[in-house]
């Protein structure tokens, strides 16, 4: 594969091979979290990508271990989010980053095709089940852990777990901030497929390479008419979830749910 001119970017890596792209979240060593610049250029990155009329499948992964976990101070950061004077803004700005990545993924026409290699959690799981086809390694883990942090699942989670394994499931998921693994994945419906570990890669490019053999406007058409559905739910509801999701990182209760972390205690949640 080649990298594309004007992709130069050593956080989100792009590189094409005849009609196919594929994106990697570059960043190992903080379990490829996009936060700050390289939420930024990830977006900027699928809107390029979007912009390439002739491509026929994406692939969007990870490198090393995860396809989008953590950061490894993620605790810290956290905390230094509640000790912020900007909470509010820093809480919209975080919304905001989420809107423009689930609106760039929407666009882009060609299948996208996920190869969740590694643990795909919070905005992890929203990219990996935004994308049109999920193929998982059984080794990793996907969900949803707003909650544990006193915060609503508003980025698209609300929206995404609903649609794929139903509301009360996806309610016990997300209240519960549960996390299962490939197979468990696969066996609800929450992806399409699982591989041996280490074969999610070449299972999603044997699919990128098939999805490219077929009639492309019909491929493309398809897609469109399937996401239609799938835009007027985020149309009508990520907007509230994400409005709720600041709300509640202004909460008392998420102040305690970190401290009751970095203490390693109980917490004991006031419901403000």
């Amino acid at each position: 594969m080649e990298k594309i001119a004007g992709y130069m970017n050593k956080d989100v890596l792009v590189e094409r091979e005849g009609r196919l792209i594929v994106v990697t979240l570059n960043r190992p060593e903080h379990g490829n979290a996009l936060t700050g610049p390289p939420h930024d250029e990830f977006v900027l990155a699928i809107e390029k990508v979007a912009r390439e009329t002739d491509v026929r499948c994406v692939i969007i992964t990870g490198a090393g271990n995860y396809f989008l976990s953590r950061l490894d101070n993620i605790y810290e950061a956290i905390k230094a989010g509640i000790e912020s004077p900007n909470r509010l803004k820093d809480s919209y700005r975080i919304a905001t980053y989420a809107r423009q990545l689930v609106e760039a993924l929407l666009s882009v026409e060609a299948p996208i095709v996920a190869a969740i290699n590694g643990d795909a959690i919070g905005l992890g799981s929203t990219i990996a089940l935004t994308c049109d086809i999920q193929v998982m390694d059984e080794r990793a883990k996907i969900g949803d852990k707003h909650l544990r942090y006193g915060v609503v699942a508003g980025d698209g989670g609300q929206i995404l777990y609903p649609l794929l394994i139903g509301p009360n499931r996806a309610k016990d998921f997300l209240i519960r901030g549960l996390l299962v693994d490939g197979k468990e994945a696969e066996r609800i419906g929450l992806v399409n497929y699982v591989t041996p570990p280490g074969q999610a890669f070449a299972k999603a490019r044997e699919i990128a390479e098939d999805i490219m053999t077929k009639p492309p406007l019909a491929v493309k058409w398809t897609k469109a008419a399937v996401n239609q559905q799938i835009q007027m739910l985020f149309a009508l509801n990520l907007r509230l979830g994400l409005a709720t999701e600041v709300l509640t990182f202004l909460s008392d209760d998420h102040v305690e749910a970190v401290k009751s972390i970095l203490d390693q205690r109980d917490p004991d949640f006031s419901g403000t």
